[in-house]
């Protein structure tokens, strides 16, 4: 099943967020669970990234959370909040 994850950096994360990148992009490559599709969330005016939003295939909520837990980001204080929500594909017009 799909679930989506909405992360939030803490406010002026962003020299952790990018102390952390490397093992951030590292482990979605070598993920425990399949990441459909994942990317920053950006600041309104577009100048800096504020956050994350991931797709993933995970077998239940238990599997999603570990996933996001062992993530550096989340580890390494990057996020300030997380929500982990079933996530139902609808539409894809690629």
């Amino acid at each position: 099943m799909l679930f989506s994850l909405y992360c939030l950096d803490y406010p002026d994360g962003y020299p952790l967020r990018m102390a952390n990148y490397d093992a951030h992009r590292t482990y979605l490559a070598n993920s425990p669970v399949k990441v459909v599709m994942s990317g920053p969330l950006e600041s309104d005016d577009g100048e800096k990234r504020i956050g994350s939003l991931l797709i993933i295939e995970a077998e239940n909520l238990d599997q999603a959370t570990a996933f996001s837990n062992a993530d550096p980001f989340r580890m390494n204080g990057v996020f300030e909040s997380v929500e982990i929500r079933r996530f139902v594909k609808a539409i894809d017009n690629r």
